[in-house]
């Protein structure tokens, strides 16, 4: 018997932003983690990197995004830098009853959109990377208990 593949698809700014090679670096550490726990994770600027396919068209870029959180069980989402298209992938997962976790530095602002979605799970807010990666951890494994259970997952650490 095959096992169930699970798919996380991790979501957060990527477009204009200062930061950039920080955030890149989150969000492949959420990455490893959900690999870790035996979730395939989709990264967005992995997969499709646009330093190596300028010519990518936005509306490839669109598609091919909203596919994968379509394909996805969870969605790991970064808000700590506000993003449209986060926005829009969150709502998406949404319309998919796709769970989704939030994660923001502690002190942030975050959208009471994106904490009033139903869809948000959990939100975590850290101090750095690392205490992110400890929490989600226990956000993850809580939610791959009660996934086989059908149970709600409502999670706050902070």
């Amino acid at each position: 018997m095959e096992k169930e593949r699970i798919q996380a698809y991790i979501s957060g700014a990527l477009t204009s932003i200062r930061q950039k090679v920080r955030v890149e670096i989150l969000y492949e550490k959420i990455g490893k983690l959900c690999e870790s726990k035996g979730i395939h994770a989709y990264i967005p600027h992995l997969e499709q990197n646009l330093d190596k396919n300028p010519d990518i068209t936005f509306e490839e870029m669109y598609r091919s995004n909203m596919e994968q959180v379509d394909k996805s069980d969870l969605v790991v989402a970064y808000v700590g830098i506000p993003s449209q298209g986060t926005g829009m992938e969150i709502e998406r997962a949404h319309q998919n009853r796709i769970g989704v976790f939030v994660l923001s530095e502690k002190g942030n602002k975050v959208s009471r959109m994106v904490r009033g979605c139903p869809s948000v799970m959990g939100q975590i807010e850290f101090s750095d990377f690392d205490e992110a990666m400890q929490k989600l951890e226990i956000m993850l494994d809580e939610w791959l208990k009660k996934r086989g259970r059908k149970e709600e997952v409502e999670l706050s650490i902070q």
